[in-house]
């Protein structure tokens, strides 16, 4: 008893009332509580610790990924001062005039509105394709960023069409009256028309041949406009080589002019063959790119589909049709109408 005594004494259990063994059984089970209260706030203690070391891992691998997310961002931005340094010395490329277009008979003379000082609408007449198809920034920074310029020319090609006729990029909307837009304001406006969309389409095909110079493709593509089945229209014609249909997958005689329809809003797996069709003909519309700008000669009827227009003379007074469901029109006739490469 005095052994117990000295015990709860020297760890303040020990008091004059206590009763042993009933008092002491009491301490002893508080002790008993304690150090399971103990053996908790530890194990509260050690889950806090795990976590935060799988935090710290999280951390850790964060920071690698970013390390290295930086420096292919550092990677992209060299290639891209390289690629701006190699567009500084670029020089279009010399091309004579086709055989088939006759620039001394005008193409169509599209109009571009603007609102004055006063807010008033304006319109003012497009005379020289350069006007019309710059070199633009925009247009490079697209190509670049989606790396169309280390493709293939028809895989480039493929790429820029369906880029322009996916409806996230580019809506179907009519224009009051006649308004070829800059391309850049299709872009980031998302909206346009027929002439809108081909705007927007040449403009990265020529970025395109202004970063891979050996590929011709800007002079072979051209904004053709006619009076169709399905209405007055603008719409992108481009010569397809040999080269382009091995890659394709088709015969090389198909090898041509095709039409890449940008009044659409769906995927593209291929174009369709201008020559004979029921729907899309050229008039005296004629044809523009970057450079060129005429109607086609008469002896080259067969090959664009030309159809000599009942209309009054002189294309620059005629207008494209605007009419709303000519969207539709467009679609049906690309899904049935059409003999496609």
């Amino acid at each position: 008893m005095a052994f117990l005594e000295d015990f709860a004494g020297r760890f303040g259990f020990y008091r004059k009332d206590l009763k042993c063994p009933s008092d002491l059984k009491i301490v002893s089970d508080k002790l008993s509580a304690a150090n399971v209260l103990l053996a908790q706030l530890q194990d509260t203690e050690d889950g806090k610790t795990k976590t935060i070391t799988d935090q710290n891992a999280k951390i850790t691998e964060q920071d690698a990924k970013l390390i290295l997310f930086s420096e292919e961002v550092i990677s992209l931005e060299k290639e891209i001062e390289g690629l701006r340094a190699k567009l500084s010395l670029y020089e279009e490329p010399e091309t004579r005039v086709p055989d088939f277009l006759d620039e001394s008979k005008p193409a169509y003379r599209p109009t571009m509105q603007y609102l004055d000082e006063k807010g008033k609408l304006n319109s003012v007449q497009i005379t020289t394709p350069q006007d019309i198809y710059p070199l633009w920034g925009f247009a490079l920074n697209i190509v670049i960023a989606n790396q169309w310029n280390k493709l293939s020319e028809y895989k480039a090609l493929m790429a820029m069409w369906n880029f322009v006729v996916l409806k996230k990029n580019l809506e179907y909307i009519s224009d009051y009256g006649d308004n070829w837009a800059p391309a850049v304001l299709t872009y980031y406006r998302k909206k346009g028309d027929c002439e809108d969309g081909v705007l927007l389409f040449m403009a990265l095909i020529r970025a395109y041949c202004a970063l891979v110079p050996n590929s011709n493709l800007s002079a072979r593509a051209f904004n053709a406009v006619g009076d169709c089945s399905f209405g007055y229209h603008s719409f992108p014609i481009i010569e397809i080589t040999e080269e382009n249909c091995v890659e394709a997958g088709v015969s090389s005689d198909k090898a041509g002019f095709c039409i890449f329809e940008t009044t659409l809003d769906y995927e593209q797996t291929s174009p369709a063959i201008l020559k004979g069709s029921k729907s899309y003909f050229i008039d005296e519309g004629g044809l523009q790119n970057w450079k060129f700008s005429g109607q086609i000669k008469s002896s080259y009827s067969d090959m664009f589909n030309l159809s000599i227009s009942s209309k009054a003379p002189g294309a620059s007074i005629k207008q494209l049709d605007k009419s709303k469901d000519k969207h539709k029109r467009i679609r049906d006739n690309w899904k049935n109408g059409v003999e496609k490469l």
